[in-house]
């Protein structure tokens, strides 16, 4: 995957596989890392799933129909009416503000 022009570069953590109970820990634990390589599948209105974790990425007004598909989470925040984006990298790079992770 092409990271450049995303205004940051990914670790091996931040592109590992986690456990359930360490990636949501990760998110706001280290606020070096700000991106997520994740790959998500849409299971309604405004929600996502993070494939192979008991977390689920909810959106606002997004309109992604996605299976499986490659993602980049940015948290930016870890309040606030948008806590970050989601980049739907199989879907030409489109994106959709987050508004928080539910597990």
């Amino acid at each position: 995957m092409d990271t450049a022009g995303l205004g940051g570069n990914f670790t091996d953590e931040a592109s590992a596989v986690l456990s359930n109970s360490d990636w949501f820990s990760l998110l706001f634990a280290n606020p070096c890392l700000r991106y997520y390589k994740i790959e998500v599948t849409r299971k309604g209105q405004d929600l996502y799933e993070v494939v192979g974790q008991s977390i689920y990425v909810k959106t606002r007004y997004c309109y992604e129909y996605v299976y499986y598909a490659d993602a980049i989470l940015e948290i930016d925040s870890s309040s606030g009416y948008t806590i970050g984006e989601i980049i739907f990298v199989d879907e030409g790079g489109s994106k959709c503000d987050v508004e928080k992770l539910l597990r």
